[in-house]
């Protein structure tokens, strides 16, 4: 019973709740799973995280009960740098996604003449619009800021 108390095992069990729940959150971002949930989507996402860490967790009380103490050093090696490198992507797809939300350039006016803005996307105080002609094709696409800062 000692056996699953030593600190190998408990970073077995710490590395495999983290490793476990983002293989669940992951499980449930491919499979589609809180596709058009709405607000319940990023709940049914984390619960799929739950639910894998809990497996994950019961299955690293089995290794570490019936296998050998090297054997678990090894495992930890391996969860180690599965972590080191999930870190990583999650801070490469933080970065990317900060880039994202900086603000639009400004352009200089276009030369088109158009008669409606169909609108495309939302940021902030800006909207992504396409600029169509009275036989309702494209002829351009811009960025129009929806309201000014007043000082």
């Amino acid at each position: 019973m000692n056996k699953i108390f030593k600190p190998a095992c408990l970073l077995l069990y710490l590395l495999t709740l983290i490793i476990f729940f983002v293989f669940g959150v992951t499980i449930a971002r491919i499979s589609g799973a809180a596709e058009g949930q709405g607000l319940a989507g990023g709940a049914i996402v984390f619960f799929y995280g739950i639910i894998g860490s809990f497996l994950g967790f019961v299955t690293a009380i089995f290794i570490a009960y019936w296998a050998a103490h090297k054997t678990i050093i090894n495992i930890n090696r391996i969860f180690g740098m599965l972590f080191i490198i999930l870190a990583c992507l999650a801070t490469f797809r933080y970065l990317e996604h900060t880039k994202e939300k900086e603000q639009p350039k400004i352009e200089t006016p276009m030369k088109t003449t158009f008669n409606f803005m169909k609108p495309i996307k939302i940021k902030n105080h800006w909207m992504y619009v396409s600029l169509v002609n009275d036989n309702y094709k494209e002829v351009g696409k811009g960025w129009i800021q929806l309201r000014t800062k007043y000082q």
